[in-house]
């Protein structure tokens, strides 16, 4: 007997056009063109779905002394933190705006994904070791900050994954969506497994659309965010003190 979705029917439509966009860049022979376009398809699916509380972008956080490395996808409270510069590819943002940031991937590979996990636990570093989320942490939810990795497919299976995460020696990744393989998430010292396959009632929604595992793997994914989202505390911050230097935005248009 098929089932019909209500919840899913109201995601269908973006989700169907996000695959649809990434199933034409597969098209695409240059690997470095894909890969900005595949970011920015997903800020926009981002963009179109979270509270306006959240500001969507790439591009870097900066704390007192540091700048991290470029970040694919920032999620920002932009009610209650200043932007330190807009530009038109990219934003800098103080640490302590950041809710989440995101690394995406076309295709996941063991190779990129211990680049993503080091970049991930240097941004985290960065958050967690500010002196006014150090001031704040009494008060903080566990997922006040955390990171993310998005693929859309991998050749490896969600248990090699997690065990090569496991593998790691820094603390990068907390969560992880594979489209054609599941979700990891970080609880505690390990992962939770959520594999593609476990995905239940699928169906046809009110409209006759057929809502698959990629659909509900996504809505489990997009939910998970939205639900960590209402927990988000306002960091009280003390600009004055930062004594911010040229030298940090310099190494930024030298990149």
């Amino acid at each position: 007997m098929k089932k019909k979705q209500l919840f899913s029917r109201l995601y269908y439509h973006q989700m169907n056009r996000l695959l649809y966009e990434i199933q034409l860049l597969r098209e695409l022979n240059h690997p470095g063109e894909k890969g900005i376009e595949t970011e920015e398809i997903l800020r926009g699916f981002f963009k179109d779905i979270f509270p306006q509380r959240w500001g969507v972008s790439t591009g870097y956080a900066i704390n007192r002394n540091d700048i991290s490395t470029q970040l694919d996808i920032m999620i920002y409270d932009k009610d209650n933190y200043p932007r330190i510069y807009k530009g038109y590819h990219f934003e800098i943002l103080p640490i302590m705006a950041l809710h989440k940031s995101i690394e995406v991937k076309m295709q996941l590979t063991t190779t990129n994904l211990k680049e993503s996990n080091k970049k991930s636990a240097k941004i985290k570093k960065m958050y967690f070791g500010d002196m006014n989320v150090i001031s704040a942490k009494s008060d903080l939810d566990e997922n006040q900050f955390y990171t993310s990795l998005f693929a859309f497919e991998s050749n490896c299976k969600l248990e090699n994954i997690r065990k090569h995460l496991l593998a790691q020696e820094v603390d990068g990744l907390d969560l992880l969506f594979v489209m054609n393989e599941g979700i990891l998430i970080k609880d505690k010292e390990t992962y939770a497994v959520i594999p593609h396959k476990s995905m239940a009632w699928t169906g046809t929604t009110f409209d006759g659309f057929e809502v698959t595992k990629n659909h509900k793997l996504m809505v489990m994914y997009i939910t998970y965010i939205l639900d960590r989202m209402k927990k988000n505390k306002i960091i009280d911050t003390n600009y004055q003190s930062w004594q911010m230097h040229d030298s940090i935005f310099e190494d930024v248009f030298e990149n």
